[in-house]
């Protein structure tokens, strides 16, 4: 039982823009398999591409022994230690906390700000669902917050997280929690601009040599990069580049590698780029190739991340109003997502393949330089307005994997916590267009938390019910009735047995933030089949009871009523 309160348009730009060094990223998802209407992109399906409005193949390579620099190095503009903070999952690294993804969105997600920004409930689950994903690497953070810090953007500096530090080699990150936040904040923006198209070899050095040679700028571009297949994603700093006779050699400050001077090269003549370094906890190198048919490495300005952020997940549910904006579903788990529309397209992971055949979704991948970890999975968006099935896939597992299943939209969310998913275990959970209906099934005999928060005109709500049974699987359908005040909890066990209710109530208003805990009461004995609602709307605040109403016969009246207490 957890408490609440604890717990740009796509630019292909040419970079003749007064930046300094460069960012390296790349992905760990495999590329999407076009269907009807899907996007194999973080594109929408059928947009224009942006005109590179600056020095592309066409432009006469500068002379082998031309060079541009920024000045930045890796000593003293890196930093000293390594993108490796938890060694072992789930140890966690670096995390998030209110006060930064208010920093990220505005006060919109806010729920209430008497005594401090209460987050609303979708923020506060978008904030938890990011919050997993920083123990798989750092490297986007890493090389942002570098670059950042190197041209001074936003006024930032190093003694901003350690007084008396003059730049980022000095900077310890042990105990440090704010530059530990900085870090995570800067990783967890990846998701939220569109990425650039892809470059080939001859446009990434004619771009790359025309930007190292500018004054430093907050406009510093970042460079994302994969591997052919798309996994094996990684996060750098370019500082230098020089002309050779085949092409380009780029000086790189490699977060996995402190301190060390390493090399990116350009082969215009076989129209190819190369970079040697690792993704292994054993430092095992590895290889990233790219060509001008996989257009595999991006160029980024920086200057993308330096604003607030659009929150697509904010706003107020109307009773029976339709649903707008878009979803965004975030699986953390070594298993796969796999998402069903009506008309049985498909979004995410099928046998082993990324696959997009939705129409408007996007798989939006995410850049970590995980050093031999699993790749995360992407996190998924699509439009609002149909139900929706989601296939939670432990297929490729050789052990149980803890996972956390997160849907947000336009003011609610939907989530399924401590899924124990075991190795071809396939768990699914409905979520209806509504975003207030969801049914989670499984065949395993374990009890995941479940949660259904909504923002309001008035008062917000996030309510967490987790079903205690022995039943050898079961069906948890969680309907809310917003209009009436009511969450209607209905469990269809694969046998007869009884089950009973653990139930959190939060609600935020104009006065903070309210707390309602009751662990379920072994008397309660609720039928399987039988549906119990919680009345929350009647709930008058901390200390108050909630009504329990039972309908034991299933024939759609109260049976009996149980007054739950609160038990914080």
């Amino acid at each position: 039982m957890r408490s609440f309160s604890s717990r740009l348009p796509s630019l292909a730009l040419a970079l003749a823009l007064t930046l300094p060094s460069l960012h390296l990223a790349a992905c760990s998802d495999t590329p999407a398999t076009p269907g009807d209407g899907g996007t194999v992109t973080e594109t929408e399906a059928g947009t224009p591409p942006v005109e590179d409005a600056g020095p592309g193949p066409d432009t006469a390579p500068p002379p082998p022994g031309s060079t541009a620099d920024s000045k930045f190095r890796p000593s003293p503009n890196g930093f000293s230690f390594s993108n490796s903070f938890s060694p072992t999952e789930p140890t966690p690294g670096p995390t998030m906390g209110v006060e930064d993804v208010r920093r990220m969105f505005g006060d919109v997600v806010c729920g209430s700000t008497a005594g401090g920004c209460v987050l609303t409930p979708a923020a506060q689950q978008w904030l938890e669902a990011a919050n997993k994903d920083l123990y798989q690497g750092l490297c986007e953070g890493f090389a942002i917050l570098a670059n950042i810090l190197y041209v001074g953007a936003n006024g930032m500096k190093a003694s901003d997280f350690q007084p008396g530090a003059t730049n980022p080699f000095e900077l310890k990150v042990e105990g440090n929690g704010k530059l530990q936040r900085e870090l995570a904040y800067w990783y967890t923006t990846q998701t939220l601009y569109e990425r650039t198209p892809g470059l080939t070899p001859a446009e990434l050095g004619a771009q790359l040599f025309a930007a190292l040679g500018k004054t430093p700028s907050a406009d510093l571009p970042t460079l994302a990069f994969f591997k052919k297949d798309g996994k094996g994603g990684h996060a750098m700093n370019a500082h230098s580049i020089a002309a050779t006779p085949t092409g380009f050699d780029v000086k790189i400050y490699d977060n996995n590698y402190p301190n060390e001077e390493r090399t990116l090269t350009i082969d215009t003549k076989k129209d190819e780029w190369r970079y040697v370094g690792s993704t292994t906890a054993q430092g095992e190198k590895d290889e990233y190739i790219g060509d001008a048919t996989s257009k595999s490495i991006h160029l980024i300005p920086t200057a993308l991340r330096l604003r607030k952020f659009d929150c697509t997940f904010c706003g107020n549910v109307q009773p029976g109003a339709p649903p707008t904006g878009v979803r965004q579903i975030r699986l953390n788990s070594r298993g796969h997502a796999l998402i069903t529309d009506p008309a049985g397209k498909r979004l995410g992971y099928a046998n082993g393949a990324l696959v997009n055949e939705i129409a408007g979704a996007k798989a939006r991948t995410v850049l970590n330089g995980s050093r031999g970890r699993p790749d995360p999975e992407p996190t998924y968006e699509l439009p609002a307005g149909t139900d929706t099935t989601i296939t939670v896939d432990g297929a490729g597992l050789t052990a149980e994997s803890k996972s956390t299943l997160t849907v947000v939209g336009s003011g609610y969310t939907v989530d399924v916590e401590d899924i124990a998913l075991s190795p071809g275990q396939k768990d699914t959970i409905v979520v209806r267009a509504s975003g207030t209906v969801m049914e989670y099934t499984t065949q395993q005999a374990e009890t995941p938390t479940l949660i259904v928060g909504i923002q309001t005109a008035t008062d917000d709500y996030l309510i967490e019910i987790h079903v205690s049974s022995d039943t050898n699987g079961q069906t948890v359908k969680l309907e809310l009735d917003q209009a009436n005040g009511r969450l209607k909890v209905t469990v269809d066990g694969h046998d007869t047995g009884d089950y009973d209710l653990d139930v959190v109530v939060h609600r935020i208003g104009a006065s903070g933030e309210e707390l309602f805990e009751h662990e379920g009461d072994t008397g309660i004995n609720i039928p399987s089949g039988g549906t119990a609602s919680i009345a929350y709307g009647a709930w008058t605040g901390n200390g108050g009871t909630i009504a329990l109403e039972i309908d034991d016969e299933r024939n759609g009246s109260v049976d009996r009523t149980v007054v739950l207490t609160d038990q914080k």
